[in-house]
C-alpha cells in the first residue's frame, strides 16, 4: 500500500514538472482531477488526495464545508450511542448526517424508539408520548396513566388545550394576564412561560405575550424584553421595575428613564431592542450589547440601539478579539458597529428574516463571541435554497430560510427566524421553538403548531 501511494504521487509530480517544463512557467500548472476522480486508501488523509479534497471510501472528494481536517465534533460520541456530535459523512462524503442532539443521554439519538421518559428521544424536537389514546405519561414515574383532556372531552365554555391536556376557557385571558395554557390567550398572543420569559418574570404557570422586535411592537404600557432566552417579547413595564414609560425611541437622546418608550434611559441615550437598524435614532446602530434585563441588576446581551465606537469594525470585518489582528498591525479589534460579532469572528448585520439577507445568506441564530446569548444576525451559506417559508420540503437547504420543519401531522414545511408576526406568511406565526438547549427561538411556525407552548417543533436536519 506504502509503494502504491508513493507510485501514485511520483506520477503526480511528474505530470506537474512535464506541465511546467510544456508552458515554460508556473501559470501552465494543472490541477484538473483524472476520469473518475482521485483513488486513495481509504483514509481519511490519504497523503495522495489534491488540495481541498479528503479521502472517503477510496475515493477523494470535496472537503465537507471546506475542512480538510477532522474535527473533534466530527468523532465525539460521549453517551456511546454510535451517534457523533456532528453526525456522519452521507452516502457521497459531501455532508454530515444525523447529529446526536444529545451526546450525554445514551437514550437520546435519531432513530433511537420512543419512551415515556419526558425526553425527545428520537430529536425530533417533540417530548414523545408513546401512550395509548385516552392517557397521557407521567415521565417521574415513566408510565402511562389516565388523565388529561381530550378533544370534546371539556364542559363548556372550556376547550381542550392539546399541548398541556387541561381544560380551559378559550381566549380569556389578554395580553399580560395569568394563563396555563395558550389556548387562554386572546389571537396573536400565547402563554409563555419561565422557559421564554425568565424565572425573574414568571415562576409558576405563565403570561400571555406576544413576540416583538422593539417596544413600539407592544401596547403603550409594555415594554419590549430581551430575556436572554433566545427571543423578546412583550411584557408590562410596571411587571419588570418599568414604571413609567415615555415615547422617546430607542438610541435618541433623554435624561430620564419616564421619557423612553422603553422606560431605560442609560448613558444618555433611550436603550430598546431592536431587530435592525432602521428601527434606530440617527446616528445609532442595532448592534449587540449589554440590555437591562427583567431587573434593574440584571443585564442581557442582546441586539439594541447604541453609538457604534469610533473606527468601529464593518460587515465581514475582523472584530473583538480576532487572532492575529496584533500581527496586522491593528491592535485589539473594535466591536462591530452594527449587528453581532460571532464566533469565526467577524461582523454579521442584523436581521428580522432571511429577506434582510443577500443572495447567499440567511438570517439565522448568531452567538456573539465571548457571550452565550444569540443573536439574529447574515450567516454566509454556499447555496441558498429557493423554496418560501410555508412551503413544503425536504431538508433545510431546500428553503429560503435554510429551515425545514416538521409539523405535528407529519408534514414538513420551510420555516424563518423571525422578530413578529408580520415577518411571517399569513397562515404562519412567529412563535418559540425548543430548541432543545432550554432555548426558545423564534421561527415563523404553522398554527397547529403555535397553538400551544408545550409542542415543540424542531428543523429536519441539525
Amino acid at each position: 500500500m506504502a509503494f502504491r501511494r508513493f507510485l501514485v504521487s511520483a506520477l503526480v509530480v511528474l505530470l506537474g514538472m512535464v506541465l511546467l517544463l510544456a508552458s515554460g512557467g508556473c501559470e501552465a500548472i494543472i490541477t484538473a482531477d483524472p476520469p473518475g476522480g482521485w483513488s486513495c486508501d481509504g483514509n481519511f488523509d490519504g497523503g495522495i488526495c489534491p488540495q481541498g479534497q479528503r479521502c472517503f471510501n477510496s475515493k477523494c472528494i470535496p472537503c465537507i464545508n471546506g475542512n480538510c481536517t477532522v474535527s473533534e465534533c466530527e468523532t465525539t460520541d460521549k453517551d456511546g450511542d454510535g451517534y457523533f456530535l456532528c453526525g456522519h459523512p452521507n452516502d457521497t462524503g459531501t455532508a454530515l448526517i444525523e447529529a446526536d442532539c444529545d451526546d450525554t443521554d445514551p437514550d437520546r439519538h435519531p432513530n433511537a424508539p420512543l419512551q415515556c421518559n419526558g425526553k425527545d428521544n428520537n430529536c425530533d424536537g417533540i417530548v414523545d408520548d408513546p401512550c395509548p389514546r385516552g392517557e397521557t405519561c407521567a415521565p417521574e414515574k415513566k408510565a402511562c396513566q389516565p388523565g388529561g383532556c381530550t378533544p370534546g372531552s371539556c364542559s363548556p365554555p372550556q376547550v381542550c388545550d392539546l399541548g398541556t391536556r387541561i381544560c380551559v376557557v378559550k381566549e380569556s385571558a389578554k395580553l399580560g394576564d395569568k394563563c396555563r395554557a395558550t389556548a387562554e390567550c386572546t389571537t396573536g398572543t400565547f402563554c409563555a412561560d419561565a422557559n421564554q420569559l425568565g424565572s425573574a418574570v414568571v415562576q409558576a404557570d405563565g403570561i400571555c405575550s406576544k413576540p416583538c422586535c422593539w417596544s413600539s411592537d407592544c401596547p403603550t404600557d409594555f415594554v419590549c424584553l430581551a430575556a436572554g432566552t433566545g427571543g423578546n417579547y412583550c411584557v408590562r413595564g410596571g411587571a419588570i421595575a418599568r414604571p413609567s414609560l415615555g415615547t422617546t425611541s430607542g438610541g435618541d437622546i433623554c435624561q430620564q428613564n419616564a421619557q423612553c418608550r422603553s422606560g431605560i434611559c442609560s448613558d444618555g441615550r433611550c436603550q430598546d431592542t431592536c431587530c435592525r437598524s432602521d428601527q434606530c435614532a440617527s446616528g445609532t446602530k442595532c448592534r449587540a450589547m449589554a440590555v437591562r434585563g427583567a431587573t434593574t441588576s440584571q443585564t442581557n446581551w442582546a441586539l439594541a440601539c447604541g453609538v457604534p465606537v469610533d473606527n468601529a469594525a464593518v460587515e465581514g470585518g475582523r472584530c473583538e478579539a480576532s487572532a492575529g489582528c496584533g500581527l496586522l498591525g491593528l491592535g485589539s479589534c473594535p466591536p462591530c458597529g452594527e449587528g453581532v460579532c460571532d464566533t469565526n469572528p467577524a461582523c454579521r448585520k442584523p436581521c428580522r428574516n432571511s429577506n434582510d439577507c443577500g443572495a447567499n445568506a440567511i438570517c439565522d441564530n448568531v452567538t456573539p463571541r465571548q457571550q452565550s446569548q444569540v443573536s439574529a444576525a447574515c450567516v454566509a451559506v454556499d447555496k441558498k435554497g429557493g423554496i418560501q417559508t410555508g412551503d413544503g420540503c425536504v431538508v433545510d437547504g431546500d428553503c429560503v430560510g435554510g429551515h425545514c420543519f416538521l409539523d405535528s401531522t407529519g408534514k414538513k414545511y420551510c420555516s424563518d427566524i423571525c422578530g413578529t408576526d408580520a415577518d411571517c406568511p399569513k397562515n404562519m406565526a412567529c412563535r418559540p421553538y425548543d430548541s432543545g438547549n432550554s432555548r426558545y427561538y423564534l421561527r415563523c411556525i404553522r398554527p397547529a403548531i403555535a397553538s400551544a407552548v408545550s409542542t415543540p417543533v424542531t428543523p429536519i436536519s441539525p
